[in-house]
């Protein structure tokens, strides 16, 4: 699985990455039907990557929480565009006015 952050108009671009395979760091399955994913790396920003957990829940959400961004969040952003790849699979999105750090939280 991979982030990819993009500002204005991909001048500025930063991709995180969740490496494949079970552990810590790694993923695990959870969940009655193996529908809820999780990723974990306690060594964040260390180790394979600056993510440090990923949240997956087959239809309901999706969250990462990791302890660097890849963006200077020292002004406005403007807008911000995310796309996320998971396998074959990516989904996008464009946060359009301005986009700014909050408590390390990126927010429109």
């Amino acid at each position: 699985m991979s982030v990819t952050l993009l500002r204005g108009s991909a001048t500025e671009v930063a991709t995180l990455a969740a490496p494949s395979g079970p552990g810590n760091p790694g993923w695990s399955a959870t969940g009655r039907a193996g529908n809820r994913y999780a990723y974990r790396n306690g060594s964040a920003p260390a180790g394979p990557s600056p993510i440090r957990a990923i949240r997956l829940r087959e239809g309901k959400g999706l969250r990462i929480v990791a302890e660097a961004v890849g963006l200077a969040l020292a002004t406005p952003q403007g807008s911000v565009g995310v796309r996320i790849a998971i396998g074959g699979t990516r989904i996008c999105a464009l946060f359009a006015g301005d986009a700014h750090d909050v408590h390390r939280t990126l927010q429109r």
